[in-house]
């Protein structure tokens, strides 16, 4: 395959590639030169495909393979030399990334590994942007798991159009595709006559994503054609919501007192509060003054009697654990600190 042989088969008008490149200039600013996290797989090839067919998006595109050491090596070499052929083909640039494995939570770690490795690759080639192949399925799928959980705003928006990477100010990840089905990224793909990579592991039922677009989606789709773009509206519709809620719990933070590395809030001040706002506080309090460690165990059963014992009329002490942080509830106050080590 020669250096470009792809380009011409998908052009800007093809109806999928025409969302993914309006998308993608208003994602970055009116376009800018972006490195696309691909895998080789349908989702992400579909993505440099469409971005390659306007002159604009493809100048200075870079395709990057980041190597999983939780998969066979031979696997992973595999799919990184065919996105090093599609890169040729569309005549963009290509790079490979390689990350170790890591203790306690693989696919966790591998996330963050995964990232931390993008955002080097795009500051050291000067580039701001990331586009990632998440597209409308992915968006459904991220909302059915956030339903099963019992997920508040936030965990019901999915992921985000653009968002800043944690410690990486200056890179920023943007998702073009989610206005496309997992049906029109293979479109795209045949289209452009590109034979794509399967991942194995997308067969694992004992996953729940996996199983939900195996057994749950295509029910969905059947009883209402389109469900995955509708399903993406609404994520969009809630992330503005959780939005709303983060700057109501932020300001309740901001307003509140500091004592020693703690957050101290009046109770006084909350009772006329949302109770949604006020869970929202007492979560980015406790990552406030414990980082991520402060999320943990701040699940809906532990909330719910949090913010249960905040709202209540009864001056009784309560006391409340949660991974790395501590809250308290005093007749007065509420008070949120790290848990002593």
């Amino acid at each position: 395959m020669t250096g470009g042989e792809l380009i011409g088969r998908v052009t800007k008008r093809h109806p999928a590639a025409s969302r993914v490149l309006r998308a993608w200039r208003e994602l970055t600013d009116g376009g800018e030169p972006t490195l696309v996290a691909c895998s080789g797989g349908a989702d992400s090839s579909a993505l440099a495909i469409c971005l390659c067919a306007s002159p604009q998006a493809g100048a200075g595109l870079t395709l990057a393979y980041v190597m999983h050491p939780m998969r066979p090596r031979e696997e992973i070499e595999g799919e990184g030399e065919r996105v090093r052929e599609l890169a040729e083909g569309l005549g963009a640039g290509f790079v490979l990334l390689e990350i170790e494995r890591g203790d306690g939570n693989e696919e966790g770690h591998a996330r963050e590994a995964r990232y931390s490795a993008l955002a080097g690759c795009a500051r050291d080639r000067g580039l701001r942007w990331i586009a990632t192949g998440h597209h409308a399925d992915d968006q459904l799928e991220t909302l059915l798991m956030g339903l099963i959980r019992g997920s508040g705003p936030d965990g019901l928006s999915g992921v985000r159009e653009r968002r800043v990477l944690e410690g990486r100010p200056e890179v920023l990840v943007v998702r073009a595709m989610l206005g496309v089905s997992r049906a029109e990224a293979r479109t795209v793909c045949e289209d452009a006559g590109w034979s794509w990579c399967e991942d194995p592991t997308n067969e694992d039922r004992t996953r729940v994503r996996a199983r939900l677009r195996a057994e749950v989606t295509p029910i969905l789709e059947a009883i209402r054609p389109g469900v995955s773009a509708r399903a993406a509206r609404s994520a969009r519709l809630i992330g503005e919501a959780a939005q709303l809620v983060a700057s109501g719990a932020d300001a309740l933070l901001d307003g509140g007192e500091s004592d020693g590395g703690a957050l101290v809030l009046r109770r006084e001040a909350l009772r006329t509060i949302e109770p949604i706002v006020i869970g929202a506080a007492v979560r980015r309090g406790a990552r406030r003054v414990a980082g991520d460690a402060g999320m943990d165990g701040l699940g809906g059963t532990q909330m719910d009697a949090i913010v249960g014992a905040i709202r209540s009329k009864s001056g009784e002490r309560r006391e409340f654990g949660a991974g790395g942080a501590r809250i308290e509830v005093t007749r007065d106050a509420v008070r949120i600190e790290a848990s002593a080590s």
